[in-house]
């Protein structure tokens, strides 16, 4: 937890926060960066949220193109799976 201090008060504008989160999930890495937002309407209304953006990191293994290329389908056929985690977390533990 961040204190009250003088740090708030640098800036001339409000500040924005942003937080990064590195989970270890089933041996794979999952990144996650949370960021909050202000959208302005057209009639100067801002309208405040938060953005969540993640990953899993892989490394491409292989050492022709032909190799990698197989290296990156099979990776592919994770998105599924990879996408429910990410859902989950963001729907359900935020």
């Amino acid at each position: 937890m961040l204190v009250n201090s003088d740090w708030k008060e640098v800036s001339d504008e409000p500040l924005r926060a942003s937080l990064s989160l590195a989970y270890t999930l089933k041996g794979k890495n999952f990144d996650l960066k949370i960021d909050d937002f202000r959208l302005r309407n057209s009639d100067s209304y801002l309208q405040s949220g938060v953005l969540f953006c993640g990953n899993f990191p892989y490394e491409l293994d292989g050492n022709t193109v032909v190799e990698k290329l197989r290296c990156i389908n099979q990776l592919l056929e994770l998105w599924q799976e990879d996408f429910a985690i990410y859902q989950n977390i963001v729907d359900k533990r935020f």
